[in-house]
């Protein structure tokens, strides 16, 4: 489909003297603006749906949603982050569709790792991140310290660095566990009653099975089980008689499985017991140690 454009001239005079008094609240470039206007205006339903009598009615509706997009909305501000990890797309108890990257952030406090929660039309963009590369982009941070992604975050030009992946986690006091240790170092509880996403382990398995699927909301899931040489190699039978598979489970999203069974990874994420009574590892980030690449069929 052919790309349509808007020039200032063609606009009506009551939008134009709107996207003046945009520019001079958020400092965004009329070229910006104008951009944002296009994605709106140019909309299948606003370009087809028969409640807009005429281009008039078109252009009210349009000016109307770019305020409430760029006037009352967080505002934002340009941020240097390296990406380290990601939690992939779920669908909340409320019907968001949310996923999580965490990354290093420049801050006035200094480099702090940070939750930036991606949400609704930006929830997919955490699989075109590059991993510890380095981005310049614009984000809105929230009372509790996480930032928050929008329309106005373009996750672009990624500035590839040299990193040792290990000393930033050993810089960010991550601690490494067998799998025996999960029960004595789970991640902690923050004062919401959840996990705190930010307090990792890292735990070094061998994978010995590997699945993944499709929620019935329509999200993927992915899950790796690990051996270390702590794991008790019995098989545990249940008093309703089911086997149980020795190993320990990392949920982690699918763009992250690239090894192969028998590979040996380092496993980053937080550790939590579920309501079975299992220990387990919500993983954000795996790092290949000895390991076989999945083989892509052709």
């Amino acid at each position: 489909m052919e790309e349509r454009h808007l020039t200032l001239e063609e606009l009506p005079r009551f939008v134009v003297d709107k996207f003046l008094m945009i520019q001079e609240r958020t400092g965004l470039s009329q070229e910006e603006i104008l951009k944002e206007y296009e994605n709106i205006f140019f909309d299948e339903f606003v370009q087809k749906d028969p409640q807009f009598r005429n281009d008039h009615e078109r252009h009210l509706y349009s000016i109307r949603v770019l305020l409430g997009r760029l006037l009352f909305r967080p505002p934002v501000k340009e941020y240097e982050v390296i990406p380290i990890g990601i939690r992939g797309k779920r669908i909340t108890k409320n019907g968001t569709a949310m996923s999580v990257i965490y990354g290093l952030v420049k801050t006035s406090q200094g480099v702090e790792l940070k939750r930036i929660v991606l949400r609704n039309g930006n929830a997919d963009d955490y699989k075109n991140i590059v991993l510890f590369a380095r981005y310049k982009v614009k984000l809105s941070m929230l009372s509790g310290g996480d930032l928050i992604a929008d329309f106005r975050t373009k996750w672009e030009n990624p500035q590839v660095i040299s990193v040792d992946p290990y000393k930033i986690l050993e810089r960010l006091g991550v601690k490494r566990i067998t799998i025996a240790e999960a029960p004595q170092y789970p991640s902690r509880i923050s004062s919401t009653g959840y996990v705190d996403e930010l307090d990792w382990r890292i735990i070094r398995g061998l994978i010995i099975r590997r699945n993944q699927g499709v929620r019935p909301d329509g999200t993927e899931w992915g899950v790796y089980t690990i051996i270390d040489e702590t794991v008790n190699a019995e098989e545990i039978i249940t008093e309703d008689g089911r086997y149980i598979m020795p190993g320990f489970t990392v949920w982690v999203d699918p763009i992250l499985m690239e090894y192969d069974v028998e590979s040996e990874c380092d496993f980053v994420g937080t550790v939590r017991q579920q309501k079975s009574g299992d220990w387990v590892m919500d993983g954000f980030l795996i790092l290949p140690v000895h390991a076989k690449q999945i083989q892509v069929q052709m």
